[in-house]
């Protein structure tokens, strides 16, 4: 299996994580509709996409809408040649349907979708090394939108932070050249020295 690729922004992960619903979305929606009894394509695959804090659930041209929220972004620890750390993403579904029960039942419906090739593919084609589901919550558009209903997920993904390394003593004079070769530090040796006692 290939190293994940280092990540250095919160976007890096919203971006892999739509990437990878959109690869996954018609699959897991299939499985949704068997498992349920529906026909065939009968659920709707999204109509918009977006990644990152902007929301535009109103215009229904634009549901079922997915979303794809990163939170916030930690380093975990230091590995020998590398950060990991772990990244808070919330994918949620908007939809709008003839009455609020409708749209409602359609958003939990999706999400199912989308959040089971999450947990079924946890390195997510590469970028990650887990992702873990912390839960579901659902109808949280009732005040904003009188049809529209929205059921999100939350997850922690473990990504690769980068190489730990020792940077330049002072920045080079062309900063688009190629940089020097980074010094990759692998392991730190402390010296003690004994003292006698006064």
């Amino acid at each position: 299996m290939a190293e994940p690729k280092p990540i250095r922004h919160a976007g890096h992960v919203e971006d892999a994580v739509e990437a990878f619903l959109r690869l996954w979305e018609e699959t897991e929606l299939a499985r949704v509709e068997r498992d349920e009894g529906l026909a065939p394509r009968s659920l709707p695959t999204a109509r918009s996409w977006n990644a990152g804090q902007v929301f535009d659930w109103q215009a229904a041209d634009h549901l079922p809408g997915v979303y794809v929220v990163g939170g916030k972004l930690a380093p975990v620890e230091r590995r020998r040649g590398g950060l990991t750390g772990t990244q808070e993403i919330t994918v949620m579904v908007v939809c709008e349907g003839q009455a609020h029960a409708d749209s409602a039942r359609q958003a939990k419906r999706l999400l199912t979708a989308y959040k089971t090739a999450l947990i079924e593919h946890p390195n997510l084609g590469g970028v990650a090394s887990d992702v873990r589901w912390n839960g579901d919550t659902h109808d949280n558009l009732k005040k904003q939108a009188r049809r529209a209903t929205a059921a999100q997920a939350a997850f922690t993904i473990h990504i690769p932070l980068g190489p730990y390394v020792i940077g330049p003593a002072e920045p080079p004079v062309n900063p688009y050249d190629d940089p020097p070769g980074e010094v990759l530090v692998t392991e730190t040796v402390l010296a003690v020295e004994p003292t006698e006692a006064a």
